[in-house]
């Protein structure tokens, strides 16, 4: 059981890129004081966070024939300390249905 002396203070940093440039770099302080009675009632309580970002406006689309993939890099530390860390990709893109038709970021396809 946490007391209410015990805080822990995480931070997430999250980097994204595109073509080996960054573009978003952000660390955000998870407070473990907001989740202290959740806590104190199941040790084995989980929390969430989920951050938004803003990659502008030069947007690189994905598709079959230009598949475009950004890179994401997402780590957890405690006192500059690396706890966890994870690294991935994703591509951005829309699919719709428009008049029978299938529209792959806006245009028919």
């Amino acid at each position: 059981i946490l007391s209410a002396s015990l805080a822990i203070e995480l931070v997430l940093e999250t980097s994204i890129s595109f073509g080996g440039e960054t573009i978003i770099s952000e660390s955000q302080t998870i407070d473990s004081n907001a989740n202290k009675g959740k806590w104190a009632t199941n040790p084995h309580a989980v929390s969430s966070i989920s951050p938004t970002f803003a990659l502008g406006d030069n947007l690189k689309v994905w598709s079959p024939e230009t598949p475009n993939l950004y890179d994401i890099s997402v780590q957890i530390k405690r006192d500059g300390q690396l706890l966890d860390e994870v690294q991935s990709y994703f591509g951005l893109r829309s699919v719709t249905l428009k008049d029978g038709k299938l529209l792959l970021n806006g245009k028919p396809y």
